[in-house]
């Protein structure tokens, strides 16, 4: 079996969204043929954990922890951040990856390994690309999400934002393969960086885990239940400037700051759904499950809803895939310009569910995928009516029977881990040929 060394910083027993992919690829890589060995980060007490997650790998694999920059909660602050990052570059997991360098390199020396992998934060790019020029080994570099063309990027100072751009080119340079989770990311990369070979961009999307959906899970007994799933956040984000306005960061932006997680008109729309028809309080619930910040609290009780509300804060992997299976109507919500071409890699275990989704979304690629599945619907983020309208429609329905949504599960099928697995192992084959 050939062996490949996988460097991704997040990875478990630390919890959240950033460990699925790799948990899920470390399963099922020895399928297709790759043994994965791996260089993580050591997990923090400031971090949430998912011991859970542990069952899942091979009792064969090999997992080296190397602790990277530990911020202590009490001075975990934008400041201080902001302060780190003016002098840590790429990102502040560049801490991690030095040294993580010296363990690689002793992993890397007897020429057993037929390719690099690196996933997730720039630091771990950093990394793959120091490995790729020291040992020339194939190198796939794995975007999860965008780094300088992201929505939420925010540069130090526009000096920050010039030394980003340089280091990004040259890792998407030296990688073999650039694998995207997105089908927007390609385009968008190649037209920052037009002199990368279109060749290496190929698209391997998030997707959900059949063996995390417990059969027979029913929403029967929880009433009309309404879920949102994951952290949401009170940060507010500035449109990013477009053109060569762009390459003056962070001096100009393109526009007022938005929220990009605001459950505000999901709470106008509950309320709104309760004063019309009052003896629905016996039924509706709103459970959001993860982080919810205190000043959406405050809101709660604005709108006169702390009896119908709550907030179980941060949940194992396994509950938050039960939470999606039990509840009646699952919310997303992803605001900002830009968002257009995310996919929260959430929503694919939303579609898995067969739970109606309701997205609040800007018309793009996640709500594309909701409309193709026929999974449930879309609204624009800020439009409180909208979604009031189809709350009040689909609760009338659920209390006569009648189903809410008609998922495509033949579509949704598309999207399993082991499927996406299969791609990364065959891109792995693929460069493992090329010769150094």
């Amino acid at each position: 079996m050939k062996k490949v060394l996988i460097l991704s910083p997040h990875f478990p027993p630390s919890g959240g969204p950033a460990v699925q992919r790799m948990t899920k690829v470390v399963r099922y890589l020895p399928e297709f043929g790759w043994e994965p060995v791996v260089l993580a980060k050591s997990p923090t007490k400031n971090e949430p954990r998912d011991d859970v997650l542990l069952k899942e790998f091979p009792s064969e694999l090999r997992v080296f922890r190397i602790s990277g920059l530990n911020i202590p909660q009490a001075v975990n602050c934008f400041i201080v951040r902001a302060l780190l990052r003016a002098f840590i570059q790429p990102d502040l997991n560049r801490v991690w990856a030095e040294r993580a360098l010296p363990s690689a390199r002793k992993l890397l020396e007897d020429g057993s390994f037929s390719a690099v992998y690196s996933t997730g934060p720039a630091g771990a790019h950093w990394l793959g690309w120091k490995l790729k020029r020291e040992y020339g080994l194939p190198w796939i570099m794995d975007i999860r999400d965008l780094w300088t063309s992201a929505f939420t990027y925010k540069p130090v100072s526009f000096f920050h934002a010039a030394i980003d751009r340089g280091y990004e080119k040259s890792f998407l340079e030296s990688a073999d393969r650039v694998s995207c989770v997105s089908e927007a990311y390609p385009s968008i990369l190649q037209e920052l960086y037009p002199e990368v070979a279109a060749r290496k961009f190929v698209v391997v999307p998030n997707g959900y885990d059949e063996a995390d959906f417990t059969p027979g899970v029913e929403s029967s007994d929880t009433g009309f239940l309404i879920s949102y799933v994951g952290s949401v956040y009170d940060f507010m984000v500035k449109p990013r400037a477009q053109g060569w306005k762009r390459f003056f960061e962070p001096l100009i932006s393109g526009g007022p700051a938005v929220p990009i997680r605001s459950p505000e008109p999901l709470i106008f729309a509950v309320r709104a759904l309760l004063d019309k028809v009052p003896e629905a309080m016996e039924n509706v619930r709103l459970r959001f499950v993860g982080s919810f910040p205190d000043s959406y609290r405050r809101m709660l009780s604005d709108y006169n809803l702390e009896d119908c509300v709550e907030n179980i804060g941060y949940v194992n992997h396994s509950r938050a895939v039960t939470e999606m299976q039990v509840a009646a109507v699952l919310v997303l919500i992803q605001d900002g310009y830009g968002s257009e071409i995310d996919i929260p890699g959430k929503l694919y275990e939303y579609l898995r569910s067969g739970t109606p989704v309701l997205g609040l979304l800007r018309d793009g690629l996640a709500a594309r995928l909701i409309r193709e599945s026929s999974a449930g619907e879309v609204i624009y983020p800020t439009d409180r009516q909208g979604v009031s309208r189809v709350l009040l429609d689909w609760y009338r329905r659920w209390r006569e029977g009648k189903p809410l949504s008609d998922p495509d599960m033949a579509y949704i099928r598309r999207f399993t881990r082991r499927e996406q697995t299969r791609l990364l192992a065959e891109h792995l084959d693929e460069i493992e040929k090329i010769p150094s």
